[in-house]
């Protein structure tokens, strides 16, 4: 069944949203600071390792680039596009209007784990491949993978924000089904250069949302998820030219 891996990865992060949430009366303030910068260096660590696994490669016994030129283009493009239209405002705003739908005024933290969480579990490259390679190569597992690797990064993230952290299943949900749909119509152009390049961008991206976490905000992560699809548009360009 199509999709089966996305119904997979929303349950998952709903059930440890819940768990978290559970856990965050017993978790004394102090203790889920730390627990945060160590979730924030781990997710740097993490972009890291992707970022040069794509990046470089050795070739007669030394270290050379690849694919740099195209990671600057898309992450340039991306983001210009995300800033022009401001996504992480209007999801800062979406947040607030969850919030106060359910009336949860004195929950301080319910915007920044709705919209922490949500960039998280949405940006990278296992969130563009996964739905891609459900449709296209009929192979749920990329999504199955990442199902258990948010559940902890979920439960982790709502056990020090609370609520607002459950209603990132739902971007999830509409993210990756969208991604879903249009794997159908990108099939034919569906390479190996494609993936490679959406790791990267994706990989560099997750390392901002690890210095987000650990060091405080400084990069609008929100606004550089379009990067994320430039290697697929560059690819289908290419295609055909």
């Amino acid at each position: 069944m199509k999709g089966i891996g996305t119904i997979c990865n929303f349950a998952a992060v709903i059930v440890a949203a819940l768990i978290g949430i559970i856990l965050k009366k017993g978790i004394k303030e102090n203790i889920r600071e730390g627990i945060m910068h160590t979730c924030g260096l781990s997710v740097i660590f993490i972009g890291i390792a992707g970022a040069v696994a794509n990046l470089l490669t050795i070739k007669n016994g030394s270290l050379e680039t690849q694919k740099s030129l195209l990671l600057v283009i898309s992450l340039v493009i991306g983001t210009a596009l995300g800033e022009w239209i401001n996504i992480e405002k209007k999801m800062d705003l979406l947040g607030s209007r969850i919030k106060s739908l359910f009336k949860n005024k004195d929950d301080t933290g319910f915007v920044d784990g709705f919209v922490t969480s949500s960039i998280i579990i949405c940006v990278g490259a296992m969130a563009v491949l996964g739905p891609i390679y459900d449709v296209v190569l009929n192979d749920p597992s990329i999504l199955f993978v990442k199902s258990m690797l948010d559940f902890v990064i979920i439960l982790i993230i709502a056990a020090v924000y609370g609520w607002g952290v459950l209603f990132s299943s739902v971007s999830l949900l509409i993210y990756q089904g969208i991604i879903t749909i249009a794997a159908v119509f990108i099939e034919p152009y569906f390479t190996q250069s494609m993936v490679e390049n959406i790791s990267v961008t994706g990989s560099v991206i997750i390392f901002c949302v690890g210095y987000n976490i650990a060091f405080g905000k400084k990069f609008r992560v929100g606004n550089m998820i379009f990067a994320m699809f430039i290697p697929v548009l560059w690819e289908i360009f290419y295609k055909i030219i």
